[in-house]
């Protein structure tokens, strides 16, 4: 088929095509295999290599393809880039794997989302222009973005009348199955749930739920005393200890209706806008009260977080989790003990950045007469040991919070879990393509404004933690992962990839396909895009009611999916920054349980596929190591 691409700004702004082929073929090695061809010397840039793992992540889980069978080749002519050929290269894969033709008078543009459906993307008007130059019929375009920018005006135009004044038909597309459709003329083959029902927690389970909400609202009220008692706080702290007062308040409200998976939620929230407080009251109070020597004890102190997560990590390797519900619940808390190990890991490296700031500072200032650090010096002294301290402190609440995830999702009984090889095929897969969308993260949204902004890449990374949690919590399980050697359990691999691969495609969502304008405190101001938002939502959560259902369907019950999608349930109805956090939930729920399906055998067609493995299909249109060790505290 041929990838839309533009390129230019203003008065050069172009578009244009690049032939691809997409192949599929035996694999008698067993093992995942997806290949990029290129004619020249890096040829296909990174995030179009993750448009291709996140192609091959989708065609198994939607269609219940075991890509150990298969071996992968996307084969590109020239040099390609970017995430919007996302969806095309889905559609593509999934058609060779069914034995379907991509038609030659069509092609698409929009990225690809984790639960499939197709996100927004930039430069339409010129990638029409080069489908007509090309000769298609009929080009495809995420829903939501009839209107798009025209680089050369300057200005929002009509793509189904540009399309129509060089003789293509534009279309908008939801998602892969509607995308599948126009593109083959065929449907797309997806299981389906026998019953269309609202995702339920068992009452034992929620009644848990119920207990673990108690103790962080208990824990919360503690934080609030003290802070309280610290009488006056500056503008930012006042702005934080308000967003976590309206989390608090909301969480009674829905713990008083008895929506403890929501009141949970909220508390975990305001818990952490709490803390935040209380560690930057505390390290002020320490710092006057017993200057440097009083602050490295504190820190000391809240390093002690390290043998908590070694303490952590080696109970779940005791876990011998018989069905596959344990297992969800097994995986979910060794994903939450590989974030707070990332947390460490950021910590230390924050205390290293304090270090080298204070050498700095006293080289500095044993070079004038009056020793002393510039005042701009100390400020950013200052800032990296409060972050440091936060890191840490972070990392202490998601290990609670991986405990309630055993507490909360063991004991339902059900299907058996398969051999550790079938699920660390799985943990492998989705542990390349959350690697995979994590790069091109940092290519498409970080790179660009860090060179805007005149700084390296991770100077503007360290900032764009502190504006956004959601990025940090997806940063430190990328960095944990490639780091630490958590454990030989593949639980150990499945539970951060699958927490990863969601959280990183809502950040791709939210900056990339959205738009979000983020305002001073980090806070959600607007979408550029808010039809394709409530699209996406409503899609997310039919997905996620599906693959819930599909679980079931296979004698597991997602007690952890069900809960995220209770909490997104009622997130979507308050602001923007809670509506993008529903999206990040319902898409963890959809990839877990699909994965729970997976290995139950609930998806399972291989058998199905046209022809056995062994014969080429092709879709085509006519003409680092890890170092031994798992402590964060080395």
């Amino acid at each position: 088929m041929d990838a839309l691409w533009f390129a230019g700004q203003g008065e050069s702004a172009r578009g244009g095509t690049s032939r691809v082929v997409v192949g599929v073929e035996a694999n008698p090695r067993k093992s995942i295999r997806v290949g990029f061809y290129e004619e020249v010397a890096g040829g296909s840039g990174a995030m179009w290599r993750a448009s291709g793992w996140m192609a091959a992540v989708l065609s198994s889980t939607m269609l219940g393809v075991d890509l150990s069978e298969y071996r992968i080749s996307f084969d590109v002519g020239g040099r390609i880039d970017g995430p919007s050929a996302g969806g095309l290269l889905t559609t593509a894969l999934m058609a060779a794997f069914l034995g379907d033709t991509v038609r030659a008078e069509a092609t698409m543009t929009g990225i690809i989302n984790p639960d499939g459906t197709i996100g927004p993307v930039g430069g339409i008007p010129h990638k029409i222009e080069g489908a007509a130059k090309l000769g298609k019929k009929l080009v495809l375009v995420p829903y939501g973005q009839r209107f798009d920018m025209d680089l050369k005006l300057k200005q929002a135009v009509d793509l189904v009348e540009r399309g129509r004044a060089v003789g293509v038909e534009v279309r908008e597309v939801r998602d892969i199955s509607e995308a599948y459709a126009s593109l083959t003329g065929k449907p797309l083959p997806l299981p389906k749930p026998a019953q269309d029902l609202p995702p339920e927690v068992p009452p034992a389970a929620l009644a848990k739920v119920r207990d673990r909400t108690q103790a962080l609202i208990g824990r919360y009220q503690a934080f609030a005393s003290q802070v309280k008692a610290a009488g006056q706080l500056n503008p930012e702290y006042q702005q934080t200890m308000a967003q976590g007062e309206r989390a608090h308040a909301l969480a009674i409200q829905a713990f008083t209706q008895g929506l403890f998976a929501v009141a949970y939620d909220r508390m975990v929230t305001a818990n952490l806008m709490a803390e935040a407080v209380l560690l930057g009251i505390t390290l002020n109070r320490v710092g006057q009260q017993g200057g440097e020597p009083a602050l490295r004890d504190l820190l000391e102190r809240l390093k002690q977080v390290a043998g908590k997560f070694d303490a952590l990590v080696k109970r779940l390797d005791k876990e011998n989790p018989r069905t596959l519900a344990d297992a969800a619940a097994v995986a979910e808390a060794y994903g939450m003990a590989t974030q707070a190990g990332g947390s460490v890991l950021l910590g230390q490296e924050r205390e290293q950045e304090m270090a080298f700031l204070m050498k700095q500072a006293a080289e500095q200032g044993g070079q004038k007469p009056a020793p002393a650090a510039p005042a701009k010096g100390v400020e950013r002294i200052g800032r990296k040991l409060y972050e440091a301290a936060f890191f840490y402190r972070m990392a202490d609440l998601l290990l609670d919070l991986a405990e309630d995830r055993l507490i909360v999702g063991k004991g339902m009984g059900g299907t058996p879990t398969p051999p550790a090889e079938v699920v660390g095929k799985s943990a492998k897969l989705l542990h390349t393509s959350a690697d995979a969308v994590m790069s091109y993260l940092d290519g498409v949204v970080l790179q660009g404004q860090a060179t805007q902004a005149g700084v390296s890449l991770e100077t503007f990374r360290s900032a764009f933690m502190a504006q956004d949690p959601e990025y940090a919590l997806a940063y430190a399980t990328y960095l944990a992962l490639g780091i630490l050697s958590i454990s030989e359990s593949p639980y150990a691999r499945l539970g951060p990839s699958m927490m990863l691969y969601a959280g990183a495609g809502s950040l791709m969502a939210k900056y990339y396909s959205l738009g979000a304008e983020v305002g001073e405190f980090g806070t959600v101001k607007s979408v550029r895009m808010e039809k394709a938002l409530v699209n996406m939502l409503d899609l997310a959560f039919k997905n996620a009611r599906d693959s819930i259902n599909l679980a079931k369907q296979s004698g597991v019950e997602p007690v952890l999916a069900a809960l995220y999608y209770q909490a997104a349930t009622f997130l979507r109805e308050d602001d923007l920054d809670a509506k993008l956090t529903a999206l990040t939930y319902l898409w963890q729920a959809t990839s877990q349980a699909r994965v729970l399906a997976f290995l139950a055998g609930g998806l399972r067609r291989g058998q199905s596929l046209p022809g056995p493995p062994g014969q080429p299909s092709r879709t085509e249109a006519p003409a680092p190591p890890m170092p031994a060790t798992r402590t964060p505290g080395r």
